[in-house]
């Protein structure tokens, strides 16, 4: 799809795919459940019960039902 075709909210670099994923966040050592909404090749937007302040390192993590595919595991 064209950035041309796209709805305007839709004009970015990259275009985010829902997911509706449980994932884990890890901060300092301890781990939080979440939701990742959804992802890009830049990004992801997760859903948290837990605050996080602006430039807390955290590694997420989501687990994958496919043999054939690892566990996604970033550094954020």
């Amino acid at each position: 799809m064209s950035q041309t075709s796209r709805d305007y909210s839709e004009k970015r670099g990259f275009i985010r795919i829902r997911v509706d994923a449980e994932v884990s966040l890890i901060h300092e050592g301890d781990e939080a459940s979440a939701v990742c909404i959804d992802l890009s090749s830049s990004g992801m937007q997760v859903e948290a019960k837990r605050g996080f302040n602006v430039g807390d390192r955290l590694n997420v993590r989501i687990g994958s039902d496919h043999a054939a595919l690892k566990d996604l595991e970033a550094d954020t």
